[in-house]
């Protein structure tokens, strides 16, 4: 066992150069998908380390999960399919457990791969309406490392991180009349920490209470380009120079992979030991929201500052982005339990009101408010083919997302016009469990 928790925290160390999650719009796990999100005072496997690190405790032996999954977003305008690319990956999850003076202590991390980038930015015109909530977020590695600790037997504590990759550098660059210019490119990966903490509560043998925090990540995209310009000779080789000394300083920034601060409570109940139903209250501060449109800013100093000053264009406005609170319930029923096999059924309902509010739709940030209906199916193996001591499972879920018809009212006069929006989103995925 001990050597399981050594293992577990050197591929933590190693997870830590990963990037941020994706999964605010797809969910993470084939269990919690099955169950609609509702998953905060459950979180009983990997997927615990974006619901509420705290559940990662409950887990009492290594555990490693591999899966697919597979979502196909079609979003209209005036009917027509505007092209939202595929959300489509690998999930890779590994949580180790053991004991420190007699209190329970997991580790664990939960990675998606996506199939097509490591990383995107995606920068639409502001000229053109757009999915802004669907438009990045599943174009980026996701990796997130937590752990969980059992204070009390019926009290658990957990935290973890998420790492957003984000791009630094710029060019600086100086040009020589007489001599070759010389310069730097510098273009760096880096990352961007966000904390999650969580803690879950059994105040009665069949109810679980769960609280999770999680902070806020976005990629500010800032590279500067910097050009020393030298001064301008009358003559060559004489001291008097009509033009001082110039740089010029080009600046272009944009936000990308935006995930809002978000407060989770949850709170799950078996009546029977074969029934759980849960319920969880999700508030996102998309206030927090930046415009990603963006934005060149251009600096001229020096003598030719003096004959071409430069006017600044405005910053692009924000698009005042509304918190919201997205409802979750979800169920799981087991039928069927013999000496080999559980067969495990689950349903969920989710309702996300969209955070784009009016003032926002006009400048060309489009979203409506979504229904998310889930179902989900689980198989466990015990003692599989007698190879496997521990049980064996394999989870699948289907989800579908439903964008409420909604009508953009703009004034006769403007370029684009009124239009109606509307989409769906099939989302399958398969999840498979080993045991050790």
């Amino acid at each position: 066992m001990r050597r399981i928790f050594l293992t577990s925290i050197i591929i933590l160390v190693i997870a830590g150069i990963a990037l941020a999650n994706p999964y605010d719009m797809f969910g993470n796990g084939a269990r919690s998908n099955g169950m609609g999100w509702a998953y905060t005072a459950v979180a009983e496997d990997v997927s615990a380390c974006y619901y509420n690190p705290a559940g990662l405790a409950q887990l009492q032996r290594l555990q490693i999960e591999l899966g697919y999954v597979y979502a196909e977003a079609h979003m209209f305008i005036n009917g027509h399919d505007v092209g939202v690319d595929k959300n489509k990956g690998t999930y890779i999850g590994f949580a180790g457990s053991t004991k420190v003076f007699d209190h329970r202590f997991s580790v664990g991390v939960d990675i998606f791969m996506p199939d097509q980038h490591v990383m995107r930015f995606l920068m639409l015109p502001s000229t053109k309406p757009q999915f802004v909530m669907y438009a990045n977020n599943n174009h980026v590695v996701a990796a997130i490392v937590c752990g969980g600790l059992e204070v009390f037997k019926w009290l658990y504590v957990g935290g973890g991180a998420s790492f957003m990759g984000d791009n630094y550098g710029g060019v600086d660059f100086k040009i020589s009349e007489r001599e070759p210019s010389i310069g730097s490119l510098e273009s760096d990966i880096g990352s961007l920490f966000s904390p999650i903490f969580g803690v879950l509560a059994k105040p009665l043998g069949s109810v679980k209470v769960g609280f999770t925090y999680r902070e806020k990540t976005e990629v500010d995209l800032n590279l500067p380009n910097i050009i020393k310009i030298p001064e301008l000779m009358v003559f060559k080789n004489n001291s008097i120079s009509i033009i001082s000394p110039s740089q010029l300083t080009l600046l272009a920034t944009s936000y990308s992979h935006f995930s809002p601060t978000q407060f989770d409570f949850g709170i799950s109940w078996k009546p029977l030991a074969s029934w759980l139903l849960s319920l969880d209250l999700n508030y996102a501060l998309y206030s927090e929201f930046h415009n990603p449109t963006p934005y060149t800013y251009v600096e001229l100093e020096g003598g030719l500052n003096e004959l071409f000053p430069v006017n600044q264009m405005p910053y692009p406005p924000e698009p005042k982005f509304k918190d919201i609170l997205i409802t979750s319930v979800g169920t799981e029923v087991r039928p069927l339990s013999r000496k080999y096999l559980d067969i495990d059924i689950r349903a969920g309902y989710a309702y996300r009101p969209t955070p784009v509010t009016d003032y926002s739709t006009g400048l060309n940030f489009v979203d409506s408010d979504a229904h998310i209906i889930s179902a989900g199916l689980g198989l466990t193996f015990k003692k599989f083919l007698k190879i496997l001591e521990r049980p064996l499972s394999l989870d699948f879920y289907y989800q579908h997302q439903i964008l409420e018809d909604r009508k953009i009212e703009r004034p006769v006069w403007d370029t684009i016009g009124s239009f109606e929006i509307s989409g769906y989103i099939p989302h399958v995925g398969a999840v498979l469990v080993t045991r050790f």
